[in-house]
């Protein structure tokens, strides 16, 4: 494989946009060639005019350049791409002060999408439904239930309660299991399916979030 071009961040203002991990979405196209701002919206699934305000921004900030311009009626067509294939930012010089902060910040980027997504795709197939919390014990769990329900079926005493994944296909684990450093292995490699999966053009899209990582105890 080609040795990528690499360029240090050695300013603070272009390593405080590159850490933010939401901004990644706006450069992704264009690590990968050269591209229009419309053809850069398209394949990162956001409107142009997003786009071109992040365009504007990483062209101020000496992160991407214009490759060329195709002469045309009107205005010529640009084509962007960035300075280099990759980026190599500093821990001095970045907003993220340590490994943790980094983590965090990880699991705050997808945390707050799964939240906005799993709210919305549960109202929406209730929309006339008022919601309540149902709390109740759990024989199996040996704990206590705090659900969130529409309120008919408590009181209609529905026996499946929550509502169904045909109807709402989304799931929510957290846990902590004891596992040989071998089959976590192999568990991790079945997560992996995920990255596998190819996109169908008849769908609608779902988010997914996953973490698998050791317990070291302080």
């Amino acid at each position: 494989m080609a040795k990528q071009n690499i360029v240090e961040i050695k300013n603070k203002e272009s390593a405080s946009y590159l850490s933010k991990l939401k901004h990644l979405t706006f450069l992704q196209p264009f690590l990968e060639g050269s591209v229009t701002v419309s053809q850069a919206a398209s394949q990162a699934n956001v409107r142009e005019h997003q786009m071109q305000y992040f365009v504007n921004k990483m062209l101020k900030l000496g992160l991407m350049e214009i490759e060329r311009e195709e002469k045309r009626q009107g205005k010529p067509l640009k084509y962007y791409r960035c300075i280099a294939e990759s980026f190599f930012i500093p821990l001095d010089k970045a907003p993220i002060s340590n490994v943790s902060s980094y983590f965090a910040q990880l699991a705050n980027v997808m945390l707050d999408e799964q939240i906005s997504y799993q709210a919305k795709a549960t109202l929406k197939k209730h929309q006339q439904e008022k919601f309540g919390f149902w709390i109740s014990k759990d024989p199996e769990a040996k704990s206590v239930r705090f659900q969130l329900l529409p309120a008919s079926r408590v009181l209609e005493q529905d026996s499946t309660l929550a509502p169904s994944l045909a109807e709402v296909p989304s799931f929510i684990g957290v846990g902590r299991i004891k596992l040989t450093t071998e089959t976590a292995q192999k568990l991790l490699e079945s997560l992996k399916v995920f990255n596998e999966i190819p996109e169908e053009p008849e769908g609608e899209y779902y988010f997914y979030r996953v973490a698998l990582t050791p317990v070291v105890e302080d």
